[in-house]
């Protein structure tokens, strides 16, 4: 008889090997990926299916402390002391929510592709820049405060609409806030939707972002919508190869356009953030010279590639 391989052992080897903090979900598929869960021999596990079976027996184990530690969900995410331990090794003080911040950062660059080809249509182009949260002045009342990007729309003029312009009151800039997740589910949804709502509430549109929405969900999409329709959050679903094939739209629900800025939590990010302070000091030199410098590392880079892109931000989790 073949040596017993359980649900805990293949998540053990693949939190072990990626040194990354995953929902039992992405611990699953990175699994099947792998083909790891063919070697399974408790596919009987507790619960309706292998997957369940592994959520009942991981929210187990680490009730005992043994193998997993476990992040506060929902949803419950899971790490093995080896990230500790490299922590330590490094004299680092990363916590899980700084890792799982960072292993979202792997989706930036198809989001920055996305706002820059494809959110305005494609002939109208958002530039974004990352706020590195870890560069802010610890500040309690700031929680939920940073959006994971932000970008700005320009219109490009003429120079004698422009003088037009200055004399009717200024420049039509649009300002954009985003809250990126890997993954929105039933777990997830209404704290990730309200920390976009926290966190946008400055700018002209702001959108909750995703490389995995369960949209198949009926109940899940009924609900998004009407969050989305109360408060005016934009939903965003990231491209997979799939949708290369096909027309491709990336916003689920409409942001609704707010006509006012709000200045006083603009001032509190640029007191506490020195990105987004780059960010506003680079939006009055594109609006004074009337040119975006989108190519001297002002922005994020907007690369072309949107293959490699999905590839990265989609195999992220398991490099």
């Amino acid at each position: 008889m073949s040596e017993r391989y359980t649900t805990l052992d293949m998540a053990e080897e693949i939190l072990n090997d990626v040194k990354k903090i995953l929902t039992p979900k992405e611990i699953w598929y990175e699994g099947v990926r792998r083909g790891l869960t063919d070697k399974l021999t408790d596919t009987t596990a507790e619960g309706d299916t292998p997957l369940k079976g592994m959520v009942v027996n991981l929210a187990r184990n680490w009730e005992k402390g043994r193998r997993f530690r476990r992040t506060d969900g929902p949803p419950a995410r899971y790490y093995t002391i080896l990230l500790d331990s490299d922590s330590q090794e490094q004299g680092a003080s990363e916590s899980p929510e700084k890792s799982e911040r960072l292993n979202e950062r792997d989706i930036h660059p198809l989001l920055a592709y996305v706002a820059h080809s494809e959110l305005l249509g494609g002939d109208k182009h958002i530039w974004t820049k990352t706020i590195l949260h870890e560069k802010s002045q610890k500040d309690k009342m700031a929680q939920w405060m940073h959006p994971d990007m932000v970008g700005m729309y320009m219109p490009s003029l003429n120079d004698e609409l422009i003088k037009l312009e200055k004399i009717s009151g200024g420049r039509n800039v649009l300002l954009y806030s985003f809250e990126i997740k890997r993954c929105i589910n039933k777990s997830n949804y209404r704290e990730s939707f309200f920390q976009a709502v926290s966190n946008s509430s400055w700018a002209n549109e702001g959108y909750l972002v995703a490389l995995d929405i369960e949209i198949d969900s009926a109940d899940l999409s009924a609900e998004l919508e009407r969050l989305s329709t109360a408060f005016g959050i934009g939903i965003i679903q990231l491209p997979n190869d799939k949708d290369l094939e096909e027309e491709y739209n990336p916003v689920l629900f409409p942001a609704r356009r707010k006509k006012y800025l709000d200045w006083g939590t603009m001032n509190k990010l640029i007191t506490i953030n020195s990105d987004f302070e780059s960010f506003i000091k680079q939006i009055y030199i594109d609006i004074f010279t009337n040119k975006i410098n989108g190519t001297d590392g002002n922005y994020d880079t907007v690369e072309e590639d949107v293959k490699l892109l999905i590839k990265s931000a989609t195999n992220s989790a398991s490099d």
